[in-house]
C-alpha cells in the first residue's frame, strides 16, 4: 500500500496519521474476510465504499492518492489499481529492452461515488526486471522549484541504479538523495515514500 494525503485546505497533514490507520484497517479487514482471492481493483472498490459512507472523513479523503499492489510468486507478475493518480506513473524497468517504460493504470476518486470504478493493471515480470513507484515527495526534492522534470529525473536515476549491481530500494533512495543516510542536511522535507520491487536477474 502507497499512499499521499493531499487536500491541504483540509490541514491534511495533521491527520495523516489517523488516515493511515483508516486505510491500513480497512484493507486488512477486507483482504482477511474474503473467502477467495481478491485483485486489488476489488480491494480498493471496497475500500472506496467505506469512506464513501464515513462522512467525518470522506471529503478529506477525496484528495488522498492511494496504490494498491499485489505481487503473486507463481506468476511473476504484479497487479495494480489506484485511487486519483500519483504524480507520475509507476516504471517498470525491462531487461530485455533495457529500458524504463512508464505504466499507466486509470483511476477514479476515493470516497467520490459509491460505484466508483478502479482499473486493475497486470504487470508481468521477467528476470532482471523492476518496478518502482513514488510519491511526489521524491521528484519535488529532486527537482525543487521544477517539478515538471521530474519523471525524466527519476526514470534516469531509476535506470542507472537498476543497472548496477545488487539493486536495492536502500541504494536507489540515495543516489536520489546522497546525503539521506548522514541525516544532517538536504533530507526530504515532503512525504516520500517508495515501493521497488524486483526479480533477481
Amino acid at each position: 500500500v502507497l499512499g499521499d494525503v493531499m487536500g491541504k485546505k483540509w490541514k491534511a497533514w495533521v491527520f495523516a496519521h489517523a488516515y493511515i490507520a483508516y486505510i491500513r484497517s480497512s484493507v486488512r479487514a477486507i483482504v482477511e474476510e474474503s473467502e477467495e482471492a481478491i485483485s486489488t481493483s476489488e480491494v480498493m472498490r471496497e475500500v472506496n465504499r467505506f469512506v464513501y459512507r464515513d462522512d467525518k472523513i470522506g471529503d478529506a479523503l477525496c484528495a488522498l492518492t492511494l496504490m494498491l499492489i499485489s505481487l503473486d510468486p507463481k506468476t511473476d507478475s504484479v497487479s495494480v489499481s489506484l485511487s486519483n493518480s500519483l504524480q507520475y506513473p509507476i516504471l517498470h524497468y525491462k531487461k530485455q529492452t533495457d529500458y524504463v517504460h512508464p505504466v499507466q493504470v486509470n483511476s477514479s476518486l476515493i470516497g467520490f461515488k459509491a460505484d466508483s470504478k478502479f482499473e486493475e493493471q497486470k504487470i508481468i515480470l521477467r528476470p532482471g526486471d523492476a518496478v518502482l513507484a513514488t510519491t511526489d515527495g521524491i521528484s519535488e526534492f529532486i527537482n525543487g522549484e521544477k517539478p515538471q522534470h521530474g519523471f525524466e529525473t527519476i526514470r534516469s536515476i531509476f535506470l542507472k541504479t537498476v543497472k548496477g549491481s545488487a539493486l536495492s530500494a536502500e541504494k536507489l533512495v540515495l543516489n536520489i538523495n546522497p546525503d539521506y543516510e548522514k541525516g544532517v542536511k538536504n533530507n526530504f522535507s515532503d512525504d516520500a515514500s517508495l515501493i521497488l520491487i524486483s526479480v533477481p536477474d
